[in-house]
């Protein structure tokens, strides 16, 4: 059986995406998202989504997106 881990940002679906699963015959994991070492130590799970600790996080430092985007926009000037 394969395992799927369902990765992503913010606002994009994932969280339906997770929840799609559950018109297939699969296990999926919807009590809250899940950390990549649980979702692999947990076996019975066959869909999990990610928390914000594990890869793919969409948490990012808003100090570095300020400072790219400023860098973007003096390029275009």
């Amino acid at each position: 059986m394969n395992k799927f881990y369902i990765t992503g940002c913010a606002k994009t679906g994932t969280t339906l995406l997770r929840r799609l699963f559950n018109a297939f015959d699969l296990n999926v994991y919807n009590k809250t998202e899940i950390h990549l070492s649980q979702f692999i130590s947990e076996s019975k799970y066959d869909v999990g989504k990610r928390t914000e600790g594990s890869i793919f996080s969409d948490v990012i430092n808003q100090t570095m997106i300020d400072k790219n985007q400023i860098k973007i926009i003096e390029k275009k000037n």
